[in-house]
């Protein structure tokens, strides 16, 4: 289960359809939860989930991340890179940071196009976040955790799947 939240003063927003378990505030009023359909400028913070698997390899070239990290950060500063930290699903020293890629188009195009074949030879492998991705949504971005002692970078989604940032 995911659950997305929004941190506005001293207010909960819920982003799922999982109600938000009330985080503790500086202030000594208890938080409220808001209708996220309402616009408001805010932090997005990712609060559950972590389901990315260590060995998790796509069967689709494109997808693969080999960049160093300078190369990413020249992105990054481009505006086709969002970056952030793990928080709490961090684990410390391993995983710890995620990146979302804008030109990875090729690599979701040909998710999107295996995942609408179930008889293509390697739809079989795809994770199971993979086969319900059918359609690439606009501007959509891969995004991936980086392991800091196999210093590589682990497949974890897309961002419409995943919300990270708020495009």
């Amino acid at each position: 289960m995911y659950v997305y939240v929004i941190l506005l003063q001293n207010m909960i927003c819920s982003l799922s359809s999982y109600e938000a378990t009330p985080l503790p505030t500086p202030s000594a009023s208890p938080p409220t939860t808001r209708n996220c359909a309402q616009p408001f400028p805010a932090l997005l913070f990712y609060t559950a989930g972590g389901n990315w698997e260590i060995d998790a390899e796509l069967p689709v070239m494109a997808c693969a991340e080999t960049r160093p990290w300078p190369t990413l950060l020249e992105l990054n500063m481009q505006g086709t890179m969002v970056t952030g930290g793990l928080g709490h699903l961090m684990l410390l020293d391993e995983i710890e940071v995620w990146v979302c890629l804008h030109d990875k188009g090729d690599c979701l195009g040909d998710i999107s196009n295996i995942a609408k074949d179930p008889t293509h030879q390697d739809h079989g492998k795809l994770p199971e976040w993979a086969k319900q991705y059918k359609e690439v949504p606009a501007g959509d971005s891969m995004c991936y955790v980086y392991h800091e002692q196999l210093r590589r970078f682990i497949p974890w989604g897309p961002n419409s799947a995943l919300k990270m940032y708020l495009p």
